[in-house]
């Protein structure tokens, strides 16, 4: 993301933002809340009332109105905000829309994808949204790779980004389950074995060639049972120094394998916490707060006292300052009104400014999924609190109290 124009309009703050990654329209739905101004460029058909039709003009109904579709710069005030992972709508009624002053009042959804440029008007600019753009501004959102192998002969090539884990191709080559009596590999099963791996090895240069812009250096990740791992490998090295072929050579000595003996997401998870692979992973973004997810996991067996979640426990340990790590979903805090929404950000302030570290983790991701069933909110503990102090702030459990 960058940052390409920032100043006062009409009185309040706006930003410009260039939006390069998927994960950039992730940090743009932590940015944006409900009754901001959102201006950017889209298509919309708008009233002609000089010359002839061409192409890309259309004929209306009512009255016969001509109208023509065109790029034009709208102004929404934001009333829904949604990212499904490849882009971010965002829905509300038209403010501003140069001289098409007919459209104003009316609605309309700006879809924003990687490469557009969107400009954010706010009264006021919270934690939270200051603390995304610092993260985000600047910062190399880098992406991996992950090939997961199945011994059936079906792979499944997935993008991982610190927003989203998405599926991006399957396929499939079949591998015959009976060996050929010719050792743990014969020639058949070889065979079968390089059909296999030479349409995975065709799937995964076409992946990158078009979905990743020819990115040679991307991270790609192999997460299987440990002799396809090596198989995949040894086999991608051999065709592309045998072929020449300088790009798939230097894609092939960054490959990270990873040992599972699960498939699909599930495996990339278990590979994802793997020990033994954590000082390699720690290098890209998308394992960077994991370590903090599993210790909050860990501690609920080995220390239960010091590990709170939902509002109402997580907010009397903020009261306490008893808070080292907190963890939000996104979809809690871009669930808050204004008010509620400035309270959490003190709040989280506070947290880092004793020394605690706060974690906000996607609702695409499995650690934001986790968060949001625990009710959104959820921390880890500098020391004990007595859960019972929580019960009796409840008015009806004081009531029901002093009755007995």
């Amino acid at each position: 993301m960058r940052l390409i124009a920032k100043g006062l309009k009409n009185k309040l703050e706006y930003k410009k933002l260039a939006l390069d990654s998927t994960d950039d329209l992730y940090a743009l739905t932590n940015v944006i809340q409900r009754g901001d101004l959102v201006e950017a460029k889209t298509l919309r058909a708008v009233p002609q009332t000089t010359g002839a039709f061409d192409d890309d003009q259309i004929q209306g109904n009512a009255g016969k109105k001509k109208v023509l579709r065109k790029l034009i710069y709208i102004t929404v005030r934001a009333q829904k905000i949604v990212f499904d992972g490849e882009e971010i709508r965002i829905t509300g009624v038209i403010t501003d829309a140069g001289h098409h002053e007919s459209l104003k009042t009316k609605y309309h959804t700006l879809a924003l994808t990687p490469g557009d440029e969107v400009t954010v008007i706010k009264e006021f600019w919270d934690f939270f949204a200051l603390q995304t753009l610092d993260q985000y501004v600047g910062a190399d959102t880098m992406s991996a790779l992950a090939v997961v192998f199945n011994s059936t002969g079906k792979f499944t090539i997935y993008e991982l980004r610190h927003s989203v884990t998405r599926v991006l191709v399957q396929g499939y080559k079949a591998i015959p389950r009976k060996y050929d009596g010719q050792g743990s590999v014969g020639k058949t099963r070889g065979k079968q074995y390089n059909d296999f791996f030479n349409v995975a090895k065709e799937t995964l240069l076409r992946t990158i060639e078009n979905r990743c812009k020819a990115d040679w250096t991307i991270p790609v990740l192999l997460i299987s049972m440990p002799y396809m791992n090596k198989l995949f490998s040894e086999y991608f090295k051999a065709w592309a120094v045998d072929n020449k072929v300088k790009t798939a050579i230097q894609l092939q000595q960054g490959f990270i394998t990873l040992e599972t003996s699960s498939e699909g997401k599930t495996a990339i998870r278990e590979a994802l916490k793997s020990i033994s692979y954590k000082s390699a992973l720690n290098k890209l973004a998308i394992a960077a707060d994991g370590n903090e997810m599993d210790q909050f996991q860990r501690m609920f067996h080995t220390d239960p006292d010091r590990v709170w979640y939902g509002e109402k426990h997580v907010d009397y340990a903020l009261e306490m300052s008893a808070v080292s790590v907190l963890f939000l979903s996104s979809n809690f805090v871009r669930g808050f009104d204004h008010a509620k929404r400035s309270r959490y950000a003190e709040a989280t302030q506070a947290v880092q400014q004793n020394g605690g570290k706060v974690f906000m983790y996607s609702h695409l991701q499995d650690s934001g999924r986790q968060i949001d069933a625990l009710g959104g909110i959820a921390a880890i503990l500098r020391f004990p609190l007595n859960d019972d102090a929580v019960e009796l702030e409840d008015p009806e459990l004081s009531d029901y109290s002093d009755d007995e």
